[in-house]
């Protein structure tokens, strides 16, 4: 227990936590999104541990405390997909349940296409958080043309400050009280606390411009709905926040059709880290996947 390294089949090292009891009957593996990092489930982490869970975070390649990779190329959905699958095969013992943020569960569809035994024989639960199956919509903020206007120089743009990544970091320091308000508006929402919205931020600062282009295109071209139909039968849990101007509370409506049985919760008034915006609800939310015998197996809001 506690923290360790994960070497990649492509020598990469990824930073990871476990907690928890060692002889839990099930570990809840929780991967993060895009610039975002482990510690985003914080509060998650530490209630199943606390409720006799054993709990897998970890830092995707790029991000957090996890090393970056030398090129692009190394940076797709299907590389974290990869990388998920070695995280559980390697360190995790028994069934497992997955949950992933945004692109965290883009990379859960993308296991399902790479390594669709591994979801038959070890996967017992599966969370798709505040993700989409098409990638269409990122960046919605209401407008459906702006939002591929915004996507189209979002790279460009971010590929330029990488190159400066040491003043823009500077500059970051000087401009924090206007972070917060924007963290606030566009990723958090109802609910989180000042200390979780300053999180946010720093979250995105150690991902890093280079990482962030690098990860963007993969994910604008993301689009695995037929990927779903190997969790069909496994528990699952669609959850969203209904204030959500990342990925449009629409995406996890088209995500729980194709999951028939689901369980279907939107958050009132939560942002895009509906995580951090209503942690005890997200808590019990995953606790209830995690305990086979407290799923209803119906799909309903709440």
């Amino acid at each position: 227990m506690g923290d360790f390294w994960h070497e990649t089949d492509d020598k990469m090292r990824l930073w990871c936590r476990e907690e928890g009891p060692e002889e839990a009957a099930v570990t809840v593996v929780l991967t993060h999104g895009y610039a975002q990092g482990s510690n985003c489930w914080h509060a998650q982490r530490d209630f199943l541990a606390a409720a006799g869970l054993r709990v897998l975070v970890w830092d995707l390649r790029g991000h957090g405390r996890s090393e970056h990779p030398a090129d692009a190329s190394g940076c797709t959905i299907d590389r974290i997909a990869d990388d998920l699958a070695e995280l559980v095969r390697e360190d995790c013992q028994g069934p497992v349940v997955l949950v992933g943020h945004s692109m965290g569960g883009m990379a859960l569809m993308a296991l399902a296409q790479r390594s669709p035994e591994l979801v038959r024989e070890r996967v017992a639960g599966v969370g798709f958080i505040a993700t989409s199956a098409t990638g269409e919509g990122l960046g919605y903020l209401g407008v459906r043309r702006a939002a591929h206007l915004v996507l189209g120089v979002a790279e460009p743009v971010f590929q330029v400050f990488a190159r400066h990544q040491s003043a823009m970091l500077r500059l970051r320091r000087v401009g924090l009280p206007l972070e917060a308000p924007v963290m606030w508006a566009s990723c958090c929402g109802r609910g989180t606390s000042r200390e979780d919205v300053r999180l946010t931020g720093q979250m995105g600062a150690d991902a890093g411009f280079e990482t962030m282009a690098a990860f963007l295109p993969d994910m604008v071209r993301h689009r695995r709905l037929g990927a779903l139909a190997a969790y069909r039968g496994v528990p699952s849990l669609v959850l969203n926040g209904s204030w959500d101007l990342v990925v449009p509370p629409e995406a996890s409506d088209v995500i729980a059709e194709a999951l028939p049985g689901c369980r279907r919760v939107a958050v009132p008034g939560a942002g895009h880290n509906v995580m951090m915006a209503a942690p005890g609800c997200v808590s019990e939310e995953l606790l209830r996947l995690a305990t086979p015998e407290s799923v209803s197996g119906l799909c309903q809001d709440e």
